[in-house]
């Protein structure tokens, strides 16, 4: 059987991507289906890149469609992409079919039917072109193929695409992919019957084809509910990279270029505005890569190419970075009563509010408890109690903190420099002018957790009897040896430790809430236990 020869010509792929993506629930609450990261790319990428910058790539864009076509923008800034705006992506009136038919006056040619979910290993260059061509799965591999349209197979072709639930015995599931060589008739199943096609949407197209090949794609893998997209999420996750997720932010890594997203634009207008704050760092072993690209959610920088400091196992660069750091530190003044005020705002009110941002997410309390066989109390409780006025007269001022220096923010470079990634965009009320404590405890807190860790499961939080709780975390030796490398250090250059280990504790009590479970809670509740170490150790 012939195929078309790649790059030929340019060819043209029809991908839908406005609907709301319900099966996903959580994931897709504040973002399009197509963003959801996959490995280190979003989605909807393993789709894009089966193509080339020059084919006619049409994506139909509605729910949360801006934010869908500024990732793909900065991932993909010189392609051949245009977008259909979908007016009707739920409710009445809409439908797979309807986003379909949105796109009609920009296909006048074969194409390439992609939903936006789904990830193939095969070369599509090898999907033959001379007839129409679906793409179905193996029938026996399938443990729920009511869930899917399947197609009823009979000597190699396509006799039907079937409706879900269709009890025919030994049908291929369809998989969301096609090669419509006969265009006109696919559209012309819209015009006679507009309603069928707008609710069933191209199984509807496919259907009025008069010729279809059947191709097995046993590389199939679907992300479009969430046990499958999670088995995705493991099986693409990179080795040696470990990003944790969070429900408003993704970043996402490509040959040259890191694409950072977030769903606040302060969030991304406020971190390109300090860029330049950053760079201007006094001490030479530490850069900043290059800004590319900004729009309202989205940034884009080079790529560094180095080791992430959470895979370096080497003492002496452990050191250079930790001395490096503070011997940079360009100090800036804030009155006794802007200090005082920084504090409260950022390291009372702020941990208070995460604390109950937390419990409430999560159904928790915060009350007397054990953990580990120690006593503890609320963390709420003892966060209220401690002199932060006295703490803040010690606090370092500076405009070129870095606000998550922690260990995967830092980019090691052949063993001399240290490029600096991801930095915070403000520090609350004291704006582009941070605490080095609070840095100090970022890098501390990566000692006991880190991403690493949590992604390779190496983490256990069980509550063993009425409010009692057992954690465990393991970590390498080389993490204990720099935590030991960090505390000589601070003692050396004169730095607070009591202060310094407080506001590692603080950090992690911080993050329990911007996470998933069970993460979250063991983030909280080692944040509370070593709270409740750090204050009984001061008696």
């Amino acid at each position: 059987m012939s195929v078309r020869p790649f790059g030929s010509s340019p060819r043209t792929v029809l991908i839908p991507s406005a609907g709301t993506g319900s099966r996903l629930g959580s994931f897709t609450a504040e973002v399009n289906k197509g963003q959801m990261s996959v490995g280190d790319k979003p989605v909807i990428s393993y789709v894009i890149e089966k193509f080339k910058p020059t084919d006619k790539i049409v994506i139909c864009v509605g729910y949360k469609g801006d934010l869908l076509k500024q990732v793909i923008k900065a991932c993909y800034p010189d392609w051949n992409i245009q977008f259909v705006e979908v007016d009707k992506f739920s409710g009445e009136g809409s439908g797979p079919g309807y986003s379909i038919i949105k796109a009609r006056d920009l296909i006048k040619e074969p194409f390439y039917f992609f939903c936006n979910d789904g990830i193939i290993d095969d070369d599509i260059s090898k999907i033959p072109t001379t007839s129409n061509t679906i793409l179905g799965y193996p029938c026996d591999t399938v443990s729920n193929p009511e869930a899917y349209r399947n197609l009823k197979v009979v000597d190699g072709k396509v006799v039907e695409v079937l409706p879900k639930g269709d009890p025919t015995p030994h049908a291929y599931p369809y998989i969301g992919i096609a090669y419509v060589k006969d265009w006109e008739d696919f559209f012309a199943a819209y015009d006679k019957n507009p309603e069928l096609f707008t609710n069933a949407g191209e199984a509807v197209g496919l259907n009025n084809l008069k010729n279809s090949d059947f191709y097995l794609c046993p590389s199939w893998c679907d992300t479009g509910n969430i046990k499958d997209l999670e088995a995705a999420k493991k099986k693409f996750s990179k080795d040696g990279r470990a990003i944790l997720e969070k429900p408003d932010e993704a970043i996402w890594f490509f040959d040259d270029k890191v694409v950072k997203f977030h769903i606040d634009p302060r969030f991304i207008s406020d971190r390109v505005a300090r860029w330049n704050n950053v760079q201007n760092r006094s001490n030479d072993n530490f850069i900043l890569p290059k800004l590319i690209s900004h729009s309202e959610n989205v940034y884009t920088y080079e790529y560094v190419d180095g080791k992430v400091m959470s895979e370096v196992n080497d003492l002496p660069t452990f050191k250079k970075l930790v001395r490096s750091y503070l011997e940079g530190v360009v100090v800036s003044k804030l009155s006794e009563k802007e200090s005082r005020e920084g504090y409260k705002s950022f390291y009372v009110k702020k941990t208070l509010e995460r604390i109950q941002q937390y419990l409430v997410k999560f159904e928790d309390k915060d009350e007397h408890c054990e953990i580990n066989g120690m006593k503890c109390r609320p963390a709420a409780d003892i966060i209220n109690e401690i002199n932060w006025d006295d703490y803040s007269k010690d606090a370092i001022w500076t405009k070129n903190f870095h606000g998550d220096f922690q260990m995967e923010n830092i980019i090691n470079i052949d063993g001399e420099k240290f490029a600096l990634i991801d930095f915070r965009q403000n520090f609350g009320k004291t704006g582009d002018i941070g605490d080095v404590y609070y840095d100090i405890g970022k890098l501390w807190h990566s000692f006991y957790i880190n991403d690493h860790m949590i992604k390779d499961g190496h983490f256990s939080v069980e509550c063993v009897g009425e409010n009692k709780y057992e954690l465990d975390i393991h970590r390498s030796l080389v993490y204990t040896e720099y935590e030991n490398i960090l505390i000589h250090i601070l003692k050396e250059q004169d730095v607070n430790i009591e202060l310094a280990e407080l506001i590692m504790c603080v950090v992690i009590l911080s993050f329990a809430a911007l996470h998933t479970s069970p993460y979250s809670k063991f983030a909280f509740y080692t944040g509370k236990y070593l709270l409740n170490r750090w204050y009984q150790k001061r008696g």
